[in-house]
């Protein structure tokens, strides 16, 4: 039988790994703020594979919970521990608001950018399909 795995290990390496994802916001913040997408793309990627290594994480974190139950998770964790890991968790929400402002900044860019060249393109024929001219095919 494996031993049980120590909480307070597990629950700084899942603190690492929000602090990693906070590292990898704060890139694509930057990116989003001066519209590098080649830059957001490597920052997204990261986010994902971060992702999944904290969903990992949380699952071996609620194991731990089911087998010593809250109250003793507690007293195995140092509190200091417990205390930085609830303070990285809100500074990872407060960079995913950013990220969220900043997307919805862009995509307003782009619906009001959109909206010029519709302008500029007239109105469109009665007979255009739904969402878009019609597309006429030379002859």
């Amino acid at each position: 039988m494996t031993p049980a795995p120590d909480p307070a290990a597990l629950l700084a390496r899942e603190r690492a790994l929000w602090r990693q994802l906070a590292t990898v916001l704060d890139a694509a913040i930057d990116a989003l703020a001066v519209g590098d997408l080649g830059r957001l793309r490597g920052a997204l990627a990261e986010q994902q594979a971060l992702t999944l290594a904290l969903r990992a994480a949380g699952h071996a974190r609620a194991a731990i919970l089911a087998r010593v139950g809250a109250h003793r998770l507690a007293e195995r964790v140092p509190a200091a521990t417990l205390a930085a890991l609830r303070r990285d968790l809100g500074a990872v929400a407060g960079r995913l608001a950013v990220c969220e402002r900043l997307l919805a900044l862009g995509r307003h860019h782009v619906a009001g950018a959109l909206d010029v060249l519709a302008a500029g393109l007239g109105p469109a024929p009665a007979h255009a399909p739904a969402g878009g001219h019609a597309v006429q095919e030379e002859a």
